[in-house]
């Protein structure tokens, strides 16, 4: 990863919610490291309470996997892509090969694992 960022982990900081007299969110939740006592980002549009809370467990989330990877969530996503692109083409070609000749159980095994990992990664129900 090029860009230094804040390390993780990142947590959403509850304490700092507040609303307005309306009852509208108002600028409050606070996406922090406690570790360094640091303040990464926060929420400061007008929103509902729930889709902001929505939104810093998302941003804090983003942040926690850079951390724990090393890696953007868009790196991962193209890594996501590639490593499926990849099975699917290893699953090609062993169900072809087990259409001619009998597989051990341990290939059939195997198949249906990466069948099950494709139809998740497409967010599908395996078969």
């Amino acid at each position: 990863m090029s860009t230094t960022h804040t390390q993780g982990p990142w947590k959403v900081n509850r304490d700092q919610i507040r609303y307005s007299e309306e009852g509208m969110y108002l600028s409050g939740l606070v996406i922090e490291n406690p570790s360094e006592d640091l303040a990464v980002a926060s929420i400061v549009e007008w929103q509902s309470p729930l889709e902001a809370e929505a939104n810093a467990a998302l941003i804090a989330e983003a942040g926690t996997v850079a951390h724990e990877t090393g890696k953007t969530p868009r790196q991962l996503a193209e890594e996501n892509r590639e490593l499926l692109k990849a099975l699917k083409s290893v699953t090609d070609e062993l169900e072809a090969r087990l259409a001619l000749v009998e597989g051990t159980q341990e290939e059939y095994s195997a198949l249906t694992r990466a069948f099950h990992a494709i139809a998740k990664a497409e967010g599908k129900e395996p078969a």
